[in-house]
């Protein structure tokens, strides 16, 4: 992963862990990376996030669309984070 990429991802995993509406919108980004099967991801969500996190987040979906690895292998603590991240989308579904 190129460094440029790496910051991008580890920017919206940070972003990712706050509790607010622009954390869960970058959560669900991540997640529908990891398995969007799961977890589809509504691209209009990426208009209501900071404009640097929108950058990171076109930056990162390049770099998954030619990687063929999936995001969690580059995320500090990834498969733990993730896992927490899909148990908050769990609980937070009505």
């Amino acid at each position: 992963m190129n460094p440029a990429s790496l910051e991008a991802l580890n920017q919206l995993a940070d972003a990712a862990e706050s509790p607010t509406g622009q954390g869960r919108h970058v959560r669900l980004f991540l997640l529908g990376l990891f398995n969007g099967q799961e977890f589809p991801f509504d691209l209009t969500r990426l208009r209501v996030i900071d404009p640097d996190l929108q950058v990171a987040a076109l930056r990162v979906l390049a770099f998954d669309m030619r990687s063929g690895t999936e995001i969690d292998h580059w995320i500090s603590g990834g498969a733990e984070r993730l896992a927490r991240w899909v148990r908050l989308e769990i609980h937070s579904q009505p």
